[in-house]
């Protein structure tokens, strides 16, 4: 039996009710893998209660996604967080920020902003730094499904550019949900 991974669950962790419906979904849709999305301040206790309270068949893994404006913040964002999670993600919101999360060791994740395609910035350089650095590219589907048709278009294509990019230079892929609403989870 094949396992599925869903790296980015990104529920209201205030609100424990919405995190157990996701949860609960995931194990629906036959997910073994599932990444909930913290910010950089939660501290461990509460990482391992939701693996407590996730203890129905399916691993929990901690992720915390940093968005930072310059290169310095995110290093030093880099230094706070690696060690307290297992998966850290950067969305790339400048290119300079996008070119130091590819070549950085402690980074997995790299993602950029979806409404915005002026600020992706996925090109053959970033791909080159990524590929040596072992990152990988995160596309979200939930964008996919949301958005209208009319800035849904612009996006695919600019998708496909970036999948060409990374297939090209050996990126890695990592296809996620990204949803915070249980109606949005699809099966793998």
């Amino acid at each position: 039996m094949r396992k599925f991974v869903d790296l980015h669950l990104a529920p209201k962790l205030k609100d424990e009710n919405q995190v157990r419906q996701l949860i609960v979904r995931a194990i629906e849709l036959d997910y073994r893998r599932i990444g909930i999305s913290a910010p950089p301040r939660t501290n461990k206790r509460y990482i391992q209660k939701l693996r407590e309270d996730a203890d129905l068949n399916v691993d929990l893994v901690s992720r915390v996604d940093i968005t930072c404006t310059t290169p310095k913040s995110l290093l030093k964002a880099l230094r706070q967080v690696r060690r307290r999670f297992e998966v850290v993600a950067v969305t790339c919101l400048t290119k300079s920020v996008a070119r130091q999360a590819a070549k950085d060791h402690r980074v997995d994740l790299v993602n950029f902003p979806y409404t915005d395609l002026k600020r992706r910035f996925f090109d053959k350089a970033e791909a080159e730094l990524a590929s040596g650095s072992y990152c990988a590219l995160e596309l979200d589907m939930n964008p996919l499904l949301t958005l209208p048709a009319n800035r849904l278009v612009p996006l695919l294509r600019t998708l496909r550019q970036e999948v060409r990019i990374a297939e090209k230079f050996d990126v890695k892929i990592v296809l996620s949900s990204g949803v915070n609403d249980v109606s949005l989870m699809r099966h793998p």
